[in-house]
């Protein structure tokens, strides 16, 4: 149990300081809009230790879970990857190509020759991924158009972009249907979670809150598909799925 621990951790760390290393040099500065930085960033120290503490506690639990198996390994890079996407949306509100696409590119991959899920249930949730957070989306457009026409100071951004279309979406491919259904609706309640968190610190830190400050979206997605891709069958008994 002694050596899977520390190899995991061995590991955990060399990944952290990829992710870290990524988040640090990905994000072109002359794309990141001034209205979109995020309103709650933790110093660069803090996060390259939580990024380290996360992926090592994730490498070691899923060694002594899983032990060195093909699985393990996957589940790894996506909590990798999801970690890494989540750092990026946090600090700059930014969905990046540069990641994405290479994460599409391994995701397809996988589902065709892990054996993890069936290809075609990881297109079924890709699909309801995508039409589902594409009707998120297109309603945050409406409600923006709403706002802004009663507004004499517009509001330039909403919490659900088009990036988190992205992000649902590839999470959708990840975990599969019907498991991308709990996904969608843990999003849902971890969203209103940290938004509520968001809240409390703020009055208690500023002691004022100000309406439509834009809140990375993200995290909560990113976060819900951790929990299906880590805990599956016990999150989705939770909301009746299997």
């Amino acid at each position: 149990m002694l050596l899977p621990s520390v190899l995991g951790a061995l590991v955990g760390l060399a990944l952290g300081g990829l992710v870290n290393l990524l988040a640090d040099r990905l994000p072109p500065r002359d794309e990141v809009p001034a209205h979109a930085t995020a309103p709650l960033t933790a110093p660069r120290a803090l996060r390259i230790v939580a990024v380290e503490i996360v992926l090592a506690g994730t490498a070691v639990y899923l060694g002594l879970r899983e032990g060195f198996t093909v699985f393990a390994a996957v589940n790894l890079i996506y909590i990798s990857l999801f970690v890494l996407m989540a750092v990026i949306d946090i600090e700059h509100r930014l969905v990046l190509r540069s990641v994405m696409l290479p994460a599409f590119v391994f995701a397809l991959l996988e589902v065709l020759f892990s054996g993890r899920i069936r290809p075609l249930d990881a297109l079924a949730g890709f699909a309801i991924g995508q039409i589902v957070l594409t009707a998120f989306y297109l309603l945050g457009e409406v409600y923006l158009h709403f706002i802004n026409a009663r507004r004499g100071q517009p509001v330039e951004e909403v919490a659900f972009g088009s990036g988190d279309v992205t992000l649902g979406t590839f999470c959708g491919l990840v975990v599969g249907f019907p498991r991308v259904v709990p996904m969608l609706i843990a999003m849902i309640f971890i969203g209103a979670g940290l938004a509520l968190l968001f809240l409390l610190v703020r009055l208690i830190l500023v002691r004022r809150y100000e309406v439509h400050i834009p809140l990375p979206y993200g995290p909560a997605i990113l976060l819900a598909a951790t929990l299906l891709l880590l805990w599956g069958p016990a999150v989705a008994r939770l909301f009746g799925a299997r």
